[in-house]
């Protein structure tokens, strides 16, 4: 993890991403007590921020996306380079992550609706 300063009063905490947590909730606190800039004015202010990582597949993945133009319509195959993938997730107020296992990369970060999720792929 690192601390860049974006400006005198502005920093940003990089160099940290979910891919490289465990599953678990986290927890973040910053504090700017003793810190003090070049003229010795004291720094004021602290924020906590926290976090949980699910690293679980959802129970409900669809067989396919959408638009599924296959022999029928629910057989969960397509012949387009672009389409949707959906699903529902097992709770609300959740992030999902569209992940490749055979790649070993992240496609994208789904769009969440209460528990329902969806990501447009090309």
């Amino acid at each position: 993890m690192l601390v860049d300063e974006v400006n005198p009063t502005t920093f940003v905490i990089t160099n940290f991403s979910w891919v490289q947590g465990y599953a678990g909730t986290y927890n973040l606190s910053v504090n700017a007590a003793g810190i003090a800039d070049l003229a010795g004015n004291p720094a004021m202010g602290s924020t906590n921020e926290s976090w949980q990582i699910i690293l679980v597949t959802p129970a409900s993945l669809p067989p396919g996306g959408q638009p599924d133009t296959g022999i029928s319509s629910t057989d969960g195959l397509t012949d387009t380079n672009s389409l949707v993938l959906s699903g529902t997730l097992g709770a609300s107020n959740l992030i999902a992550r569209v992940f490749d296992v055979t790649k070993r990369h992240v496609l994208g970060t789904a769009i969440v609706n209460g528990t329902n999720f969806s990501e447009a792929l090309t």
